[in-house]
């Protein structure tokens, strides 16, 4: 059977129809929702055999939109008949794409990732070192040097169920493939960094490359459309394990008798020693959770050193120079205008305390440009590496007694060639720490109580210090880093800035309810008793 018999015309046309439309619109890795799609066409196409009785094929997609740049998706199209469709309707009923008659018979359209027939299939093109030819390319499979290849299959598989920018779908607890739904040309990041730090360094706290499908075409760069992983088993993201915390936090300060008001802790603190004068926090924090943020910072400085280390013109550190500083002053002042037009059109929605903190934000955006402008004004004398590049508490597999740190992506939303680039540390550093802000914010709102406000800011600045602390002893003289403190401290503040104003243009165009975290995150980053402090 060839795909011309599936693609043409009854699959084709299937494209373009609204159905088909609205669930690109409802998938979590479709990045194009709020667009209008003009067109979509075939760019590549490939028949899988998996079931003779039925018609699968997997595609590559390229969504033309009314406004801005098209993109390029991997979507596997399975058709079902009559009492296969019937099976799939049931047990999947968010895989369908839409249900017609063609020839009498009852049909469905679904995403294939929801068959398992699909996960074998994928996964053999990798086990087999398969090459699966299409009408304009190649999709490859191959395995990385850790492979382990004793395995008998077919080994039992399920689809991840949280919600994610592509799609993983597990192998007996062994491996775990994440298929890249969005895809651009050229090598992606997180499948070069992991296959890099696996390769080429001994740091061990990332699951290891097992192997990956590429789709090759002739006069472009191999494309990865999937990455084979170790699975790393785990008792959730360090963001659970965090919001857990923060939790028995606010119980704890609500049980005592005696409180935390000799505490006068108003700032991020960078020294070690000096942290002991607030030791009375660590018993309302936990010291366990405390030692295990200690460990997250040491964790995280040396995922940086190896990092640093990869001997590739890919990894190898580059200097601050000022091209580099004038395209980050650019690309931060961009920011910054673009959200708070976006702010200043969205304050009639608001409520009038949140429309209160709006106001005061807004009429910082002169200071805000002010600040970020000091990263074209200041000699830096560090180098520039490659980074995770979107770095905070969900992209970090809590153990049990340990972290594993995974998607190494960067912000999907920017173009490939930015999350490629070298960037300071201080920006991955930047973005826990926010992290941090939002875990303990959050809990707030989930609280409901504006009196506990005092002991949000102890919880994150104790726990922001500990994080930082670790991370710096760990890292040492490590030229990616200022060695004096107060360039860290103003190269840190900027990053954590730019970070919030990210953050408030994503709850703006995500989560209305929460603009108030970024915001008083920008609001703890300007305000002069609250910037972070040697001692």
């Amino acid at each position: 059977m060839k795909i011309k018999q599936i693609l043409v015309p009854e699959l084709k046309n299937k494209l373009n129809e609204e159905a088909f439309i609205k669930y690109l619109k409802g998938a979590r890795w479709f990045g194009g929702k709020g667009r209008t799609i003009r067109k979509i066409r075939i760019l590549e196409s490939v028949l899988l055999k998996v079931d003779m009785t039925e018609q699968q094929a997997l595609l590559v997609i390229e969504v033309n939109y009314i406004e801005g740049a098209k993109e390029k998706y991997l979507l596997p199209l399975f058709l079902a008949y009559e009492n296969r469709a019937r099976i799939i309707t049931e047990r999947f009923p968010h895989s369908i794409i839409t249900h017609y008659q063609s020839g009498g018979k009852e049909c469905v359209l679904y995403d294939g990732v929801y068959d398992e027939r699909l996960h074998q299939f994928l996964f053999e093109i990798i086990y087999k070192s398969r090459r699966i030819e299409g009408k304009s390319g190649e999709f490859v499979g191959y395995k990385g040097k850790g492979f382990r290849s004793f395995l008998k299959l077919p080994l039992e598989s399920y689809l991840l169920s949280v919600e994610q920018s592509n799609t993983s779908i597990v192998y007996r607890d062994t491996f775990i493939l994440k298929l890249f739904r969005r895809i651009t040309d050229g090598i992606n990041p997180d499948a070069e960094l992991i296959k890099a730090l696996t390769e080429k360094t001994n740091f061990s706290y990332v699951p290891h490359f097992a192997g990956a499908i590429e789709y090759r075409c002739r006069d472009l760069e191999p494309i990865f459309i999937g990455l084979l992983q170790d699975f790393v088993a785990n008792q959730g993201d360090a963001w659970i394990y965090t919001l857990n915390n923060v939790s028995k936090y606010f119980k704890s300060l609500s049980e005592s008798t005696t409180g935390i008001t000799s505490t006068e802790l108003s700032s991020i603190v960078l020294d070690k020693k000096s942290l002991e004068r607030f030791s009375g926090l660590r018993k309302f924090i936990g010291e366990s959770f405390l030692k295990m943020i200690a460990l997250l910072g040491d964790r995280t400085a040396r995922l940086h050193l190896a990092l640093s280390t990869i001997d590739n013109q890919n990894f190898i550190q580059e200097p601050f120079s000022k091209h580099y500083k004038r395209f980050l002053y650019r690309s931060m002042n961009n920011l910054v205008r673009e959200v708070f037009r976006l702010l200043d059109r969205s304050r009639e929605n608001f409520t009038q305390k949140i429309k209160s903190e709006v106001s005061k934000v807004l009429s910082l955006e002169g200071k805000i440009l002010e600040r970020l402008g000091k990263i074209n004004e200041k000699k830096i004398q560090i180098t520039r590496i490659r980074i995770h590049g979107d770095y905070h508490l969900g992209q970090v597999l809590f153990t049990g007694n340990d972290f594993v740190i995974i998607d190494f992506e960067g912000e999907p939303a920017r173009p490939l060639k930015e999350r490629k680039m070298k960037h300071s540390v201080v920006r991955d550093i930047a973005g826990m720490i926010r992290s941090f802000h939002y875990a303990v914010y959050s809990g707030l709102l989930k609280e409901g109580s504006r009196f506990l406000e005092a002991a949000v800011k102890l919880w994150y600045f104790y726990v922001s210090s500990i994080f930082l602390c670790a991370y710096l002893e760990t890292a040492g003289d490590a030229p990616f880093l200022p060695q004096n403190k107060d360039e860290f401290i103003e190269l840190l503040e900027i990053f954590l800035l730019e970070k919030a104003v990210y953050e408030l243009g994503y709850e703006l165009n995500n989560r209305p309810d929460w603009v108030i975290i970024p915001i008083k995150g920008i609001m703890y980053i300007l305000w002069s008793d609250s910037r972070i402090c040697q001692k």
